[in-house]
């Protein structure tokens, strides 16, 4: 059976269960660094195994009119170099990405902050963050 496609067409970044941010666009970075050796004599390094896996990326969207409280959180703390506690990103309705690890630097961490004002605006105010995962993490399907 094949693998079901992961779309984004209800993807949303949400603190606990409240939706903050409706995004029209994600980008995750899944990455690990490879575990090197080199053993006396050989010419070429030898790739032994892969190392921590780590979570970054970006996501953009529209701020969520109906809640300013989850908006503050996510200022205050990227202002405070502390993590979101109960973030999640929302790839469809039910898959997300997520902090689970208990430790200090555990969590969501936003990285940098771009937001765009216009007066004259009758839409929702868009939003760009760029963000880590430290530590543990999960999918949701994991």
């Amino acid at each position: 059976m094949a693998a079901e496609v992961k779309i984004g067409r209800n993807a949303t970044f949400k603190i606990e269960s409240t939706t903050v941010l409706y995004l029209n666009k994600i980008t995750l970075d899944d990455t690990s660094d490879p575990i090197i050796g080199e053993v006396f004599g050989d010419s070429n390094q030898k790739v032994f195994g892969l190392g921590t896996r780590k979570v970054s990326g970006s996501i953009s969207g529209f701020l969520a009119v109906d809640d300013t409280t989850g908006q503050d959180v996510m200022y205050a703390a990227y202002v405070a170099g502390t993590t979101v506690s109960g973030a999640r990103v929302y790839i469809d309705d039910t898959l997300y990405w997520a902090p689970t690890g208990s430790d200090i630097q555990d969590g969501f961490w936003i990285t940098s902050w771009s937001q765009d004002f216009d007066q004259t605006a009758t839409t929702p105010v868009p939003l760009t963050i760029a963000f880590t995962i430290g530590g543990d993490w999960a999918r949701s399907d994991e």
